[in-house]
C-alpha cells in the first residue's frame, strides 16, 4: 500500500515563486501579493506567510542568505 498523497492542482509558476522569494527579504512586505494576502501575524522579518481564502492555499516563503546573495537566487529562478 502505497503511503504518499496525491496532489493535484496547479503549481505556481517560476516568476511567481520569484515575486514570493523576493518578498521575503523586505522588511516590509507587499500587503497583496498575486491573489494573496500577508498574514501580518504570522509573518516575521525572516519569513513571511501569504493566504488565499478563496483557494484554501497558504505560501511560506522563508529567507535564506542576506540581500546581498539575493542575486545568486534570482539567477536561479530566472526563466
Amino acid at each position: 500500500m502505497n503511503n504518499f498523497y496525491k496532489i493535484s492542482g496547479n503549481g505556481l509558476k517560476v516568476n511567481e515563486i520569484k515575486n514570493f522569494i523576493q518578498s521575503s527579504y523586505l522588511e516590509e512586505a507587499p500587503k497583496t501579493l498575486l491573489g494573496y494576502v500577508l498574514d501580518e501575524d504570522l509573518s516575521s522579518l525572516y519569513g513571511k506567510v501569504y493566504v488565499n481564502e478563496d483557494f484554501k492555499k497558504v505560501i511560506l516563503s522563508f529567507r535564506g542568505t542576506g540581500m546581498e546573495n539575493l542575486g545568486s537566487l534570482m539567477v536561479n529562478f530566472s526563466c
